[in-house]
This record gives structure tokens, C-alpha cells and sequence, in this order.
């Protein structure tokens, strides 16, 4: 068992192995992203639950924790629960479920349902994992890149570097700089800036080639190969972004069985589920694909509109 300790000495236990300079975990860009790419993903398939159900519970359960059982509660019906695994059959699958809800008792005692028997679960994948996982990583890339392109923008706004001994032309420049950016056309710098002997001013720039380090186009382009990347793990249909020219049937053909493979089999995986819910409780549950797969490609327009 490990000790208690408190967050902060937790931070520096964790920063210590994982630096956050280089595992961008645990901030709100990363978290943002997972939840977008987190609907992203639950959007490509099309659920029909009966109206007592709560959808957004079914989905969320079943996507980030990877199953959910189907019980009959004598107060509540037919439900579907987020549960926890235990024991196992011969082929070492589980053979009960464990539903902790304080508002229902059931089963066998204390939320304990056998599979098959009173009970049924339905998976997103045959390992009884969700999809965090992908989740998670995809959205620290993409909060990789939309640091590097905040910091980017905020640099191209003025690639400067002041040096100056006079601490009123300091103050000066700052106030200056201050009124640019709230976007004021023309500012006036008086003659603080200037040596009052020799005339000449009392700052010097530093990389003022703005051009030259501004990458933001770049960072987009990679935030969509990024995303595209996640639609073709999944099996959301897209076209491979980073592919500039024409798409050939063949390379078209390929991104299809790349992108239906995990598709397919959360799918296949369902539907089973499904079907022995039905089964069991006399429902009319469905899970169908949004996107249309197994299409030929074969004699289509290529990407710039040639056969």
C-alpha cells in the first residue's frame, strides 16, 4: 500500500520521472482536447436506447471505461450500470459484475451480477478497454502544438530584443510597446529615447527578422495532419491531409482498411453485446455506424478530379 502523502510532494515525486516540459499532462490543453476528440469519437456511431435510458450516460461509460453491464433493478427497471469485473469462466473471461450505487441493491448481494445469468455486458473493444487511451494520446500532441503556436503568435507580434542603461527609456519602450499592442496606430515617444548630448537613441534592437521565425502555418498544418491521423485510427472517413497532390485508388483504398480496422471491430464487438441484451431482457437496443464503410473506390476521381 502505498503512503499517504499530499499533492504537492505527489507533483514532485511525478514531475521528477515525467518532466512536464516534455509530457504536456494533467493542464486544461491537454483535457481539452480529450474531451473534443473524446465526442469526436463517440459521434461516429448511432445508438437507439430506450427512452428511459440516459444516452450521454451510456456513451461516456461505455467509451472511457470500455463496458457496461445491463441489470434489472427492482426500482428502476432495465438500466444499463458502470460496473468493475470479477472472477472468471474457463476461458478465463469475467464472470461477475460488481455495480456500486447507492441509490439500488440487487443480485447477488451488494450489486453482484452473474454474467449470462442476470446480467449482460456490452464492450467497446474484446480487451475491455475504452478509448482514453487513444484519446490521451493524440490530444498531448495537439497540446504540444497549440503551446508552440500561442507562443509563436505571441512572438511574431513584435520580435524585438530592447537594450538600454537608461531606466526612463526602458519605462518609455514598455509603455510604447503597451499602446501598439492594444492596436493604437500612431504613438508618440517623446525624446527620452534619445542621448540629449550626442543625439543618437539609447536602445538597440535585437531579431527583428519576423519572417524568418514565424512557423504558425507550419504548426497549423501539423495540428491537422494530427487530427487526421486520429480520424484514420478510429474510422472517421477523411483524406490524408499531409498527402499535397493527386490520391491514386490504391492509396485511397489503403487509408480505407487502415481506418475501418478499429472501426470494425468495436463494432462487431458491440453488436454482440447488443444482441445478448436484447436476448436476455426482451429490448430493442441498436448500434449502428454513422459513416458508410466497405465503399469501392476502385474507377473514382482521383483527389484532383482526373480517373
Amino acid at each position: 500500500m502505498n503512503p499517504p502523502i499530499y499533492f504537492d510532494y505527489a507533483n514532485q515525486l511525478y514531475n521528477a520521472e515525467t518532466p512536464t516540459g516534455t509530457h504536456p499532462r494533467d493542464n486544461l490543453t491537454t483535457a481539452y482536447y480529450v474531451r473534443y476528440l473524446l465526442k469526436r469519437a463517440m459521434a461516429m456511431f448511432k445508438f437507439t436506447l430506450p427512452e428511459t435510458w440516459d444516452e450521454n450516460y451510456f456513451k461516456y461509460v461505455l467509451f472511457c471505461f470500455g463496458y457496461l453491464c445491463v441489470i434489472d433493478s427492482p426500482r428502476f427497471g432495465v438500466i444499463p450500470q458502470q460496473c468493475t469485473l470479477s472472477g472468471y469462466n474457463v476461458f478465463y473471461r469475467p464472470a461477475y459484475t460488481l455495480v456500486t450505487n447507492p441509490l439500488m441493491t440487487g443480485g447477488m448481494g451488494n450489486g453482484r451480477y452473474q454474467i449470462g445469468v442476470t446480467t449482460e455486458l456490452i464492450c467497446l473493444q474484446p480487451d475491455f478497454s475504452g478509448i482514453l487511451d487513444i484519446c490521451t494520446l493524440h490530444a498531448e500532441r495537439l497540446a504540444y502544438i497549440h503551446e508552440a503556436l500561442v507562443m509563436n503568435l505571441q512572438n511574431s507580434k513584435l520580435a524585438y530584443l530592447f537594450l538600454t542603461d537608461d531606466k526612463n527609456a526602458a519605462a518609455l519602450f514598455k509603455a510604447v510597446v503597451d499602446q501598439i499592442q492594444q492596436g493604437q496606430i500612431a504613438v508618440a515617444a517623446g525624446s527620452k529615447l534619445k542621448d540629449k548630448k550626442t543625439g543618437e537613441l539609447k536602445y538597440q534592437f535585437i531579431n527583428n527578422d519576423i519572417r524568418s521565425n514565424f512557423i504558425a502555418g507550419e504548426l497549423l498544418d501539423a495540428m491537422r495532419v494530427e487530427f487526421s491521423n486520429f480520424d484514420s485510427k478510429l474510422g472517421i472517413p477523411n483524406v490524408p491531409y499531409e498527402k499535397k497532390e493527386r490520391i491514386n485508388t490504391a492509396e485511397a483504398n489503403m487509408s480505407r482498411f487502415e481506418s475501418e480496422t478499429l472501426l470494425d471491430t468495436m463494432y462487431t464487438t458491440m453488436s454482440a453485446g447488443v444482441e445478448k441484451v436484447n436476448k436476455m431482457f426482451g429490448l430493442d437496443l441498436r448500434a449502428e455506424k454513422r459513416y458508410e464503410t466497405g465503399v469501392d473506390y476502385q474507377g473514382e476521381e482521383d483527389q484532383d478530379g482526373e480517373n
